[in-house]
């Protein structure tokens, strides 16, 4: 069922940035491994194997380059997680919810030591809050999926703090084809509520992250013959190993390489 995202052995995606977040640039997820596991898994205990992958995440951005390492995989209830969030869920239906953070890792309402985020020397803690995950739109193969919002609370330790806590909504959006993967996932806007000694005040912040799959002009690659796979409608039907005349949107899977493709 991790193929139904489109994780397999080599699979890489490119993306392109934007958002005051990271600035322009691109991305490049790539798969290095895909296992089964067993066992535990933060504070849950899922008996037999759980389909698990392993991504290296390249940024180049106007902010400077950087290589990390993140993982994905599918929990026994056929939801997909990040380790952070649940982000999909296999084969759903639209309206179809759930809680957005993996309580595998962040149990809901529960203060867990971060750091000292604010750099006063005292360790701080952060706090997830119930928020929910849901199947906004499936047409034309492509699901919508939003966080809407995440929410979550920071509280600062130290009396010395200029603030005493902070709580964060954060509004995502995504968008997956099945067996291709992800095409896109947008962090729109956050609202940051401060608190100093019980008086709040709001900073919004808009446009934030944006990451979607690299497009281009079928012009440039129509006579190209692709390799294995070949090219894939919006709703999942293979049209052969290059891309038609046809106006549209197409997803191109060339050996382990996936890309959107937009004949005008």
């Amino acid at each position: 069922m991790i193929g139904w995202l489109g994780i397999s052995n080599g699979a890489y995606w490119d993306y392109t940035l934007s958002g005051i977040m990271y600035g322009s640039g691109s991305e490049r997820d790539s798969v290095f491994s895909v296992i089964n596991v067993p066992g535990l898994i933060g504070r849950c205990v899922f008996w037999g194997f759980v389909p698990w992958a392993s991504f290296r995440v390249g940024v180049s951005s106007s902010f400077g380059s950087s290589t990390d390492t993140a993982f994905l995989y599918l929990r026994t209830d056929n939801i997909y997680s990040t380790g952070r969030l649940m982000i999909m869920k296999y084969n759903p239906a639209v309206g179809d919810n759930w809680e957005a953070w993996d309580t595998c890792f962040f149990p809901i309402n529960i203060k867990i030591p971060v750091g000292d985020i604010d750099g006063d020397g005292s360790f701080d803690t952060i706090w997830a809050r119930p928020s929910r995950a849901r199947v906004e739109n499936i047409s034309g193969g492509v699901y919508e999926v939003s966080i809407s919002p995440l929410r979550y609370g920071i509280k600062l330790t130290s009396l010395s703090s200029f603030f005493d806590s902070i709580i964060v909504w954060e509004y995502y959006r995504f968008k997956f084809v099945p067996y291709f993967g992800k095409v896109e996932e947008h962090l729109d806007s956050q609202r940051w509520k401060y608190y100093r000694m019980g008086t709040p005040f709001e900073v919004p912040v808009r446009d934030l992250y944006h990451k979607v799959i690299t497009t281009a002009i079928s012009e440039e690659i129509r006579d190209v013959e692709l390799g294995e796979k070949g090219v894939y409608t919006a709703d999942g039907r293979y049209v052969g190993k290059s891309v038609p005349n046809r106006r549209g949107i197409y997803f191109v899977i060339s050996g382990n390489k996936r890309r959107k493709v937009i004949v005008r």
